[in-house]
């Protein structure tokens, strides 16, 4: 059954990526007759070559993880507690970098981990029903629920749009479902265009994006860049995004102060 697995999932990397096995073959400088007796079970594969066949495929980490175990074999997390020490401390340095503005740590199915002071002031001043923010707020129920924060959003289409698209493209490379039920959720709120249930792989992703709030005689407006580590040594720390929102104009700047200083005060006032 072990074998049956990985000769599946092999299989599932190669078409997904639109290889042939020759394809594969080549890329990964092994024989043709080789993958294809992988992929049929008559052979089975050492360690190096799931690493070097899932490697070849450009697949994520946590996918190689499940083929490694499906090939019979242990996996061996690289990252030593001095590592994951090291991670937490940038992480927590990034967002506290970022004040006043916002950041967010995100998964790739845009659920948000962690965030800072001004992206948690954001999130609750430009939403319709604060009361609807739960404890896992979900990046497509913020931008998509007209109970949320689409309302104050004046670039909604454009932000909408890119979200999907990044999405989209997301889940072509990691696969999965979960992405995919994410998307689905955000296609079906109110006064979603059907025309956007089509994927239109034509439309550019931009690598920053502009959004814009406003709300009772307040605007700002933001670009946002997404971030990923490097070299990642776990699956878990591969799929971490970090947003991070920059000012486009002095009245943000100076709103983003305000609102710091009025934290700062708010502090002070409850010791």
């Amino acid at each position: 059954m072990s074998s049956k697995l990985f000769a599946a999932l092999l299989k599932y990397w190669r078409v997904r990526r639109g290889m042939s096995q020759l394809d594969l073959a080549l890329h990964a400088g092994v024989s043709a007759r080789h993958v294809s007796f992988l992929e049929t079970s008559r052979a089975s594969p050492t360690e190096a070559m799931v690493r070097r066949l899932f490697g070849a495929l450009d697949v994520p980490l946590r996918d190689l993880e499940d083929a490694l175990t499906a090939a019979g074999f242990a996996v061996h997390n690289a990252a030593t507690s001095a590592s994951d020490e090291a991670v937490e401390l940038a992480i927590r340095r990034m967002l506290e970098a970022q004040e006043p503005y916002p950041c967010i740590v995100v998964t790739p199915s845009a659920d948000v981990l962690r965030s800072n002071h001004a992206a948690r002031d954001l999130f609750g001043g430009f939403v319709a029903d604060p009361s609807r923010l739960g404890d896992r707020l979900n990046m497509f129920d913020l931008v998509f629920d007209p109970a949320l924060q689409r309302p104050y959003i004046v670039n909604w289409e454009q932000v909408a749009r890119q979200m999907l698209a990044r999405a989209r493209r997301e889940a072509l490379f990691r696969g999965g479902d979960a992405l995919e039920a994410h998307i689905e959720r955000a296609l079906s709120y109110p006064e979603v265009p059907r025309a956007w249930r089509h994927p239109d792989f034509a439309l550019a992703v931009d690598p920053v994006f502009t959004i814009r709030l406003a709300r009772d005689g307040v605007s700002v407006a933001f670009i946002t860049t997404i971030t990923a580590f490097s070299a990642p040594q776990s699956a878990s720390l591969e799929e971490l995004r970090i947003e991070s929102c920059f000012p486009l104009d002095e009245a943000t700047r100076a709103f983003c102060e305000e609102r710091r200083s009025k934290r700062r005060d708010a502090i002070v006032s409850a010791r």
